[in-house]
């Protein structure tokens, strides 16, 4: 199956990226992410961002359908902690160099929550998201209810 070119521009751009020589740990997310247009396929990334933000770049003209998020772990060493998650699937990569893997996405999740399970640094995100519309409607909501029951005083 071949990678649409626009996402592999996207990937390559990443992974030219100038390293610095040292790389001390930082912040950020795993995340194993899926795409019903690529079955049977999983992208393990990161990104020191948001990962909406990450999947809002990777949701270009070339990919048929936007890629949804699998799962998602918080780590205090970003880097170091997906090339783990890489090694621990390479024998299900689809190609060096690139973080596309062939098995289902849940099979993914179960692999990469049994790599990280014993590592308390790791945290799966669980919860509820808020984003910002969803936030501008709960503050709606609380402004509505405040001045109800102020009202009935």
């Amino acid at each position: 199956m071949a990678i649409p070119r626009e996402l592999e521009t996207i990937l390559r751009r990443d992974a030219e990226e100038p390293k610095p020589k040292t790389r001390a740990p930082r912040p950020g997310w795993i995340y194993l992410i899926a795409n019903d247009s690529m079955p049977g396929l999983v992208k393990i990334g990161l990104t020191t961002r948001s990962v909406e933000e990450r999947l809002a770049e990777l949701d270009t003209t070339g990919v048929a359908t936007p890629f949804r998020v699998v799962d998602q772990w918080l780590t205090p060493d970003v880097r170091g902690d997906e090339a783990k998650a890489h090694r621990h699937l390479s024998r299900h990569r689809v190609r060096e160099g690139r973080e596309f893997f062939a098995l289902p996405a849940e099979e993914a999740r179960a692999k990469l929550a049994e790599l990280f399970e014993d590592n308390p640094r790791l945290r799966p995100h669980r919860g509820v998201r808020v984003t910002f519309w969803g936030g501008f409607w709960i503050a709606i909501a609380v402004l509505v209810l405040v001045e109800a029951l102020i009202g009935t005083f």
